[in-house]
Parts: structure tokens; C-alpha cells; sequence
């Protein structure tokens, strides 16, 4: 295993995640965005940040009290035009 990837952890997403990730708004984020947005609101009392470079899943995740972590660009860029 890449050393890199060797703090990752996998994680099957259950129905109620599915759930969660229709009810969040996959219109507005598109459905995988939905259904990490979904999965991270789940495991948010364990996760440090969520990454992305998403502009708005950075957002949703801010809206969700979620902290967004963007290696090499700083904090809140996603608010920029």
C-alpha cells in the first residue's frame, strides 16, 4: 500500500447515508458531492476536515458546520468569484 494512502480509511456509504445525500440537495451539489457532503455530516465528530477543491461542496460543508481543508490554497478561497 502507497504509504501516502496508508491513513485513509475506507468507508461504505449505508441507506441512510443514500438518504441523507437526497435530502441534502443532490440537485444543487450533483450526487457524489451529495453523498460526501452525506457521509462526512455522518462521521463529522471523527473527521479533522473534509477535503476538497469543490467550490460548492467546500460551501455545503461550511453550511453543515463541517471544516474544509484545501492543501496549497487558503482558507476560504470558495467565497471568491
Amino acid at each position: 500500500m502507497d504509504v501516502r494512502l496508508s491513513a485513509v480509511t475506507l468507508i461504505v456509504p449505508s441507506e441512510t447515508t443514500f438518504a441523507a445525500a437526497r435530502s441534502i440537495g443532490a440537485n444543487e451539489l450533483g450526487t457524489l458531492h451529495a453523498l460526501h457532503l452525506a457521509a462526512a455530516a455522518e462521521l463529522a465528530s471523527d473527521l479533522e476536515a473534509v477535503v476538497t477543491y469543490d467550490r460548492r461542496l467546500a460551501a455545503a460543508c461550511e453550511r453543515e458546520l463541517l471544516r474544509v481543508a484545501t492543501p496549497g490554497l487558503p482558507s476560504g478561497w470558495w467565497h471568491g468569484s
